[in-house]
């Protein structure tokens, strides 16, 4: 399996998505 720059971009966003969902919901909690 060769690891492209794309492939691992496709791989840390998967990974950030529902990372960035939870801040976001944290950061409406805080406000």
């Amino acid at each position: 399996m060769e690891f492209t720059p794309k492939l691992k971009e496709e791989i840390i966003d998967k990974h950030l998505s529902p990372l960035k969902e939870a801040v976001e919901i944290v950061k409406q909690d805080l406000i």
